[in-house]
């Protein structure tokens, strides 16, 4: 299943939002028809990215696809997150601030 789906565009303004995949075929952590806008908050993408249009700081990393508990840190903020399956691919974050992934 895909994380997010939308058969339009996705705007994100604020808050934080963990999505991750595939672990099986025809998923995606985020499938949209019309691309993804992001303003404000915080997305990580555990797995394949697309192309997301934002001033916001993207900070890519091989860390945090693999089955487990991991971390994300923002500044003085830390995010953590649990993957009960490993994920091809990476994580990518986008943050106002780059950010640390373990």
């Amino acid at each position: 299943y895909d994380g997010i789906d939308s058969n339009g565009t996705v705007s994100i303004s604020g808050g934080i939002i963990i999505t991750r995949g595939p672990n099986q075929e025809m998923a995606a952590p985020i499938d949209t028809d019309r691309g993804v806008t992001m303003t404000g908050g915080v997305l990580i993408v555990v797995g394949y990215c697309p192309t997301i249009s934002t001033s916001l700081k993207k900070t890519t990393s091989s860390n945090g696809a693999s089955q487990g508990t991991h971390t994300v840190t923002i500044g003085s903020d830390t995010i953590e997150y649990t993957n009960n399956y490993s994920y091809n691919g990476q994580t990518t974050v986008y943050a106002s601030a780059s950010a640390t992934v373990k």
